[in-house]
């Protein structure tokens, strides 16, 4: 798989309509989380998100809602990161339905 076709082989999710609301909770929740993640855990997210990037500019919670609708994928996010938007209601659960 090419960087340039990473992103066509994501599930289709509506990401790009968040509301401000859950584009807020997103970050509320993402900056919590680097604040308390092991050098570890942040090491696992770079890489788990290096494998998806393409040549566009695509805001990171539109790549991570992409990312948590690919169950497979969604398995290489450190599981705290998964763990506390789900606990927030991110809009987790629509992605992977």
């Amino acid at each position: 798989m090419t960087l340039d076709t990473t992103l066509e082989t994501l599930p289709a999710v509506d990401a790009g309509n968040l509301t401000p609301y859950q584009r807020r909770m997103f970050w509320t929740q993402y900056i919590d989380w680097t604040a308390s993640a092991s050098v570890e855990e942040l090491e696992q997210l770079q890489a788990a998100l290096d494998n998806f990037t393409t040549h566009e500019v695509v805001p990171i919670s539109r790549l991570m809602r992409q990312v948590l609708a690919d169950e497979q994928r969604r398995r290489q996010l450190p599981a705290t990161l998964v763990s506390q938007l789900e606990a927030a209601n991110w809009p987790v659960a629509q992605a992977h339905g």
